[in-house]
């Protein structure tokens, strides 16, 4: 019933905004030779209205991820957000909630609620952001480490530093930082992780080129504002991406990704790594 009346409150609240941005996407997962998961595939869509005072944004994710051991097994998953941001002067603030709707055993249905603001400056042409990102997350019907069943709470604080640079007339440096802070009180094992990410993206006119860096520890991780999930056991330790945007016209826009992740298995406590490598697309109306 919680889910349906989520989808029916998406459903309305977009149909009633013309979209201004529409992006879909798809991807392919690959994994190495340990572990239990195999190749995968991911796709779906980014919608979103707004303008110089609020932003409304919706997304769906679609993974399908198999299993080595069990060639009949595929874990499929569905991922729905809808987050809502109001801009003031010179701050502003955002709410939203995030579902997932997976068949995976460990830890099914999920729920995220997050709220955030954030603050900036203008230095001539140059702009500085800060701001943080608070979520919780909850599982009702989850198992712990130790595969007893209980529900299962995440709390992780996500702050932020941004900063923009105007090089040229027609370029700029973007570089971000961040920082997960976690609690899980409840995995009966280690109930706190850190991890820190850093990107920088360069631009020039229609193009654009970045990379980033991952390390530290996650579980169970909140990721890219709250739109992404990663509502797995296993501890992220460590990863790298890289993206390369063209703007075709002012409209329409090109975005190629590629991302590795590492991580411990938590039922294996095998090293994996994986990949994927998603295609995406920015029409804006």
């Amino acid at each position: 019933m919680k889910k349906t009346l989520l989808m029916a409150v998406m459903a309305s609240t977009l149909s009633y905004a013309e979209i201004s941005t529409f992006v879909p996407y798809y991807g392919s997962l690959e994994y190495g030779d340990k572990g239990h998961r195999d190749k995968g595939k991911l796709y779906g869509f980014y919608a979103s209205r707004g303008n110089l005072s609020y932003l409304l944004e919706f997304n769906y994710l679609h993974s399908e991820v198999n299993d080595k051991h069990l060639r009949t097994d595929t874990v499929i998953q569905d991922e729905f957000s809808l987050m809502y941001g109001r801009y003031f002067f010179d701050y502003a603030y955002k709410i939203g909630i995030h579902t997932n709707n997976t068949d995976d055993r460990d830890l099914k249905q999920g729920y995220t609620l997050t709220v955030g603001g954030s603050k900036w400056r203008w230095f001539g042409s140059d702009k500085l952001t800060y701001g943080v990102d608070i979520y919780n997350s909850y599982y009702p019907d989850a198992h712990n480490l130790k595969n007893d069943p209980m529900p299962i709470y995440l709390h992780q604080l996500t702050p932020y530093l941004f900063y923009s640079k105007a090089l040229t007339s027609n370029s700029q440096n973007l570089l971000e930082l961040k920082a997960n802070l976690q609690a899980i009180p409840l995995f009966q094992s280690n109930s706190s992780y850190n991890s820190y990410e850093i990107k920088d993206t360069l631009s020039y006119k229609s193009f654009s080129l970045g990379a980033g860096f991952f390390t530290g520890q996650m579980r169970l991780g909140v990721k890219d504002w709250g739109r992404m999930v990663y509502n797995l056991k296993d501890i992220q330790t460590k990863g790298y991406s890289a993206n390369v945007a063209y703007d075709i016209t002012k409209k329409f826009n090109l975005n190629l990704s590629y991302i590795t992740s590492e991580y411990e298995e938590y039922l294996s406590h095998f090293k994996i790594k994986n990949s994927a490598l998603i295609l995406a697309t920015r029409y804006t109306f």
